[in-house]
Formats: C-alpha cells, sequence, structure tokens
C-alpha cells in the first residue's frame, strides 16, 4: 500500500541539495523520490504496480527512472519511463510470467535528473506460487504386446492460474518396460507418455504410478492400469482409395502396438493387421498456396474393414446414348455404377468417368419435383417406367444406342406401402428406395419428403431381379433446421408392404478440449443408449477457418473394436506427434466446433460398404451441435447403406449416398 509521504523523506532520504559557488547557478533545487512498496509479494502470472512520486525543491527539469535486478520471467515497465519537468507521478508494472520459478529477488530503482547524482531506493520482491494442479490420464487403459508400445496423454489439469513448470514421473514399470515423457518437464496441460515393452517384458496387468512435481506444491499423483499382451496375430489387410483422391498420409495402430506410418502401393494401401486395428489418414484438397485437409480416423476390426472397396471409384470410361420417349412434364435419368446422367430434352445422355469394369444400367422415366417442408425444399422422384441393361462392358465412347421406354424391356415399377411407426410432433420425414445391382450401379427408384408416415414406395419388380441384386429403403425423420433426427433402413430382395419403426431421439453430446498443445485435441462424448450398440461418429468443424482453409476431423469408434459397447463412447483425437509423416498443420487452431454425433445400430461391415444380407437393418440418430458462420457448411446425415459420412437429402437423379470417408 501506498506510505505516507513522511515516511518516505524519512526512510529513503534522497534529499538533493544544488549549490552554487561566488554566483548562483541557473538551476538551483532537489527532489526525493518515494515508492508506494518497498516490499512486496506477487503471484506467478499476475501483475502488481509500484508507484514513484516525485517530490520536487525548486526542481524544474524531467526526471529519468530505470529499474535493475528484474529476473527472467519478470518485465518491469515504467509509465512514464521520463517524468517531465512538471510531472510528480510514474507507475512501474510489474509482469510476472506464470512460468517463472518461486523466488525472492532485490530490485533497485534508479533516479537520474540533470545536474544531481543519482540516486536510488531498493524494493524486495517475492514471486509466489498461483494456483495448484492435478494429474489425470487419457486414450484409456494402455495395452502394450510384447516388442510393441502404448501412448497414454497425461493430462496436467491447472487451476488458479497455475502456470509453473511440472515435472512428469513414473514408477511400477514391469521388467522389460521402459516409459519417456515428451516432455519430462512441461508447462503445457499435456505431456506424452510413451511405454515400450520388450519382447520378453513381463505379461499381466501391471499398475503404474505417474507423479508430477511443481515448485513449493504438494506432488500430485494419477494411477494407469497396463495391460502387457502376447503379440496378437496379424492379418494383411487392403484399403483401397479412388485414384483421384488418395490421401496424402496414411497410418495404422495395431492392437499393443504405437501408431506407423503405411506407404500406398498403387490406389490402396496394405498393411499386417491385428484383429483390432485403428486407422487413419489425411485427405488433401488442393486450394492455392495451402490444401484443405480432412483427417479421417477408425476404429474397427479388421473383418469390417476388409470390406473397404474402391467400386464407387471413377474410372475412365464414358458412354452416351438416348433414352425415349420422354413424355412432356416427365423426366429421364440413366444410372451406370458411380454415373448418373439426366436424359436431355431430345432424348440423350452421356455417362463419363465410368469405372473399367463390366457395369449394369438403370434407366428411368416419370415425375420429378421439389418440396417446401421442413425448413428447406426437397427433392420428389417418382419413376413410372424402368429398363435394366446387364453387363455392360467397358470403354471409352461406348454407343449404348436408343433405351427405349416402349420396347419389352422396359417394365413398371413395384409399388409397396410403407408405414412408418414412432414419429414425433415436428418431424419431417425424408422416404427414399434405392436398386443396388450387383454391379454396384445403385439407383433412386423413390424419393419424398411428407410429413405422414404412410407412403406407397417404388422399386424393381422380383421377376426382374437377379442375383446380387437388393434394395435398400431408408427413412429420416428430422426437425426444421435438420439439427437432430433419427432413422431406419432395411435391406431386401424382392419389394413387399413394410412397417418400420424409427429409433428415439439421440442423447446430448458433450464436447471438450483436451490440450491445445502441441495441437489441438478434442474429445466427443455420447452417452450409450440401448437401441444404438454397435458405432459411433463424431464430426468436427471449427467455427472459424484458418484463413480460408478447412481443417475438419471425422472419427468413428466400434463397440467390437472396445471390444463392447461402452457406458460413454469417446472420441478423442489421438496423439499423432511422432508418428513419421503427420504434420500438425493438418489441425486446426481452432478451439471452439460445430460438430454432429452420429449413433447406430447396424452390422458393422455394412457401416463400411459391405453387402448387406437379407433381411438386415439399420437404426441411426444424429444430432448436430452448430457454432459460427461454418455451421450450415455441414449436413444432416445417414448411416444407410455403408455411407461413413454426412449428406443432404436425395435429390432427384441421386445414385445414392456419397462414400464421404472415400470421397
Amino acid at each position: 500500500m501506498r506510505s505516507a509521504i513522511s515516511r518516505a523523506v524519512s526512510s529513503v532520504a534522497l534529499l538533493v541539495v544544488a549549490s552554487g559557488c561566488d554566483a548562483p547557478t541557473e538551476q538551483e533545487g532537489s527532489f526525493l523520490i518515494d515508492v508506494s512498496d518497498q516490499v512486496l509479494s506477487i503471484g506467478q502470472g499476475k501483475q502488481d504496480t509500484i508507484v514513484i512520486t516525485i517530490l520536487r525543491d525548486n526542481y524544474n527539469r524531467s526526471v529519468v527512472l530505470d529499474v535493475d535486478g528484474a529476473p527472467v520471467g519478470v518485465i518491469a515497465t515504467f509509465s512514464p519511463k521520463i517524468v517531465s519537468a512538471t510531472g510528480t507521478l510514474s507507475d512501474l508494472r510489474l509482469t510476472i510470467n506464470g512460468a517463472t520459478p518461486p523466488q525472492a529477488f532485490t530490485l533497485t530503482i534508479r533516479a537520474n535528473g540533470d545536474g544531481v547524482p543519482e540516486r536510488s531506493v531498493d524494493v524486495d520482491v517475492t514471486v509466489g506460487v498461483t494456483g495448484d494442479f492435478t494429474l489425470g490420464s487419457m486414450d484409456g487403459p494402455p495395452v502394450a504386446a510384447q516388442g510393441g508400445g502404448a501412448n497414454v496423454t497425461v493430462l496436467v489439469n491447472r487451476v488458479g492460474g497455475h502456470a509453473d513448470s511440472v515435472a512428469l514421473g513414473v514408477t511400477g514399470l514391469p521388467s522389460g518396460v521402459t516409459a519417456t515423457f515428451t516432455p519430462t518437464r512441461t508447462t503445457r496441460a499435456s505431456t506424452r507418455l510413451t511405454l515400450t515393452a520388450e519382447p520378453g517384458a513381463a505379461v499381466g496387468s501391471h499398475p503404474l504410478t505417474i507423479t508430477g512435481s511443481a515448485a513449493a506444491l504438494a506432488d500430485q499423483t494419477t494411477q494407469v492400469m497396463l495391460e502387457v499382451i502376447a503379440p496378437p496375430a496379424t492379418a494383411s489387410l487392403t484399403m483401397p482409395f479412388c485414384g483421384n483422391a488418395m490421401p496424402i498420409w496414411f497410418a495404422y495402430q495395431n492392437e499393443g502396438a504405437l501408431w506407423q506410418q503405411v506407404s500406398a502401393t498403387g490406389a490402396g494401401f496394405t498393411f499386417n493387421a491385428t484383429n483390432k486395428v485403428a486407422v487413419a489418414f489425411t485427405y488433401s484438397t488442393p486450394t492455392g498456396a495451402e490444401p484443405n485437409t480432412q483427417l479421417r480416423v477408425v476404429k474397427a476390426l479388421r473383418t469390417d474393414l476388409a470390406v473397404w472397396s474402391d467400386l464407387g471409384c471413377p474410372g475412365s470410361g464414358s458412354a452416351s446414348g438416348t433414352a425415349s420417349p420422354i413424355d412432356i412434364g416427365k423426366s429421364g435419368i440413366v444410372v451406370m455404377g458411380p454415373a448418373t446422367a439426366n436424359v436431355t430434352g431430345v432424348g440423350t445422355f452421356s455417362l463419363t468417368a465410368l469405372p473399367n469394369r463390366v457395369l449394369d444400367l438403370v434407366a428411368m422415366r416419370g415425375l420429378a419435383g421439389v418440396v417446401q417442408l421442413g425448413g428447406g425444399g426437397f427433392g420428389q422422384w417418382r419413376p413410372d417406367t424402368l429398363v435394366v441393361q446387364r453387363a455392360i462392358a467397358p470403354g471409352t465412347g461406348v454407343n449404348l444406342g436408343n433405351v427405349s421406354f416402349t420396347s419389352a424391356e422396359a417394365f413398371a415399377p413395384s409399388s409397396n406401402l410403407l408405414t412408418v411407426n414412432n414419429i414425433l410432433a415436428g418431424d419431417t420425414l425424408n422416404i427414399v428406395n434405392l436398386f443396388v445391382t450387383g454391379t454396384a450401379t445403385s439407383a433412386l427408384t423413390y424419393a419424398v419428403t411428407q410429413e405422414s408416415g404412410a407412403a406407397t414406395i417404388r422399386g424393381v419388380p422380383a421377376g426382374k431381379m437377379i442375383a446380387g441384386d437388393y434394395h435398400s429403403t431408408e427413412i429420416i425423420a428430422f426437425r426444421a433446421g435438420r439439427f437432430s433426427g433419427r432413422g431406419a433402413a432395411s435391406f431386401h430382395g424382392a419389394m413387399a408392404d413394410r412397417v418400420e419403426t424409427l429409433p428415439p431421439e439421440l442423447a446430448t453430446t458433450t464436447l471438450t478440449l483436451v490440450t491445445n498443445t502441441p495441437y489441438v485435441r478434442m474429445n466427443g462424448s455420447l452417452p450409450s443408449q440401448a437401441e444404438f450398440p454397435s458405432a459411433t461418429t463424431f464430426y468436427f468443424l471449427p467455427n472459424t477457418m484458418d484463413g480460408d482453409l478447412f481443417r475438419d476431423v471425422v472419427m468413428i469408434v466400434t463397440k467390437d473394436y472396445l471390444g463392447g459397447t461402452p457406458t460413454t463412447w469417446e472420441h478423442l483425437w489421438p496423439d499423432f506427434g511422432n508418428v513419421t509423416g503427420f504434420s500438425s498443420s493438418w489441425i486446426t487452431t481452432a478451439t471452439e466446433f460445430t460438430y454432429q454425433a452420429d449413433a447406430l445400430d447396424s452390422p458393422i461391415p455394412v457401416y463400411f460398404g459391405g453387402v448387406p444380407a437379407e433381411g438386415a437393418t439399420q437404426k441411426f440418430a444424429y444430432r448436430y451441435v452448430a457454432g459460427g458462420a461454418e455451421a450450415s457448411l455441414l449436413r444432416a446425415s445417414s448411416r444407410a447403406r455403408g455411407q461413413a459420412g454426412p449428406r443432404a437429402p436425395f435429390r432427384p437423379g441421386a445414385v445414392g449416398p456419397a462414400q464421404y470417408f472415400r470421397r
């Protein structure tokens, strides 16, 4: 607190008298300085101010102030540094860095004026501890196979403004296991603990105690249970991608092992995988000086990922032809593999980027339109005539001739009643039916958006189907704005009247910033629901872009990878900091996100694009939490037919859900 001037005069006694010789000088006078505090205590990460008063006695020149003795981590700033000839006050602001060690030191404040010897006064300063900390861990209990390893994210939870360096150590390591912290001392909110198991490490469960030490505070601890296992068996796994959308980086993590990069072989990635395996890959889209990036993480079984295919990838083939007649007021659509073409007014169509393999063709003629419901416009599609042509050979510039809707090969679609139960107040229903052939030609045979739960859907009659064909019937119920929704899908051969019951809404989700060093790592949490036991997905889209760039993350976790349905699903971004080829520039610097959480009940291989068995079903729900101007870029999703990402509602001419993970 400020001292009385009388105390300052008696204790500091910096009275200076200017004297002349035989004749008086131009300047006679004196000054003294008074400091508000000669003893000061400041906490780490805090600031305080010493007020300096210039007491003038017929002294009308400026006074220059300086200070010595400030250690590293302490910043001393005068305001002003030069006190004018008529001024009397200056503030000395002391700023203590949060990581400055607790210590005591002496500051010497110096005052200089023309014609007056330098004078000084000492101030004793003590830097005390601010706040406290606790330790925790993420990534789940570490599992290290003999000859492998595991990473643990150790959280340094700081409270009360604590920012001092914390030293980490671990005890309880079994024989053959070593531990490395990166870094060993940290002023950050987390550090990485890498556990490395030698081939002869002791198999079993081993409790480890992680200890954190900081100056002037009691040590803090947290426990993790290390499981050392025998090396699991591996088998070769190949994950193909489209040649025009190859990831720029791909890594995998076997059970009991650390993440490791793998290079592409052709248009795919081949590696030896344990049955439980995690994969991660990054797409890059050129946008100028820097690209947009999308990081994808999948935790599943090897048998689930074995169905990952490139059937939906474009190729170099092309074909064209005519389709007629297209009656006035009607539209025509032709589909081959992943390619779709609308028939023009003169009856011509052209298909490009066809895969270089045998494909089926599906042509449709019918009524198309748009209906405004649920806060948006949605395409409607009701074909009245279909043509299916089989096993068309690939090529470039293939002439398909005329596809006639009045020929013997044309037929009317089947019509069957669909009844939807458990519709909630405010629901809008998007109902679609797909016909999928054994060559992965996916034709939309019906699409409608309505509020009622009854629809007459259309498909391909049983007599026109062959082995390998199936239908996918999907219902999505969503609210205005599509911020939440739920749905059901069924996979079946011949069409028949169906009753589908919608599942409940998704539980409330939570998004947490785990750490922002060395890069941002988020965790999306979702309470488990009995209706959705199979898998969950989190889509993370930053509220703010890095300049004009997108840096989004999508993460899928399956129950089989976890060994069962958890009480809470966690989607923690992995620590790739020590993985070859990974760049933290692919991760946004934003810490606030728009995000979407999905949960489903489904045969997991179907989720990744596998052909569903007759009678297979899916139940799914999503919740979309918007934030920021970019919120509209992430749209409502569904999970039917192996879709692994968000999509917009169907529109006339759609050929099915885009393979978001394959772009």
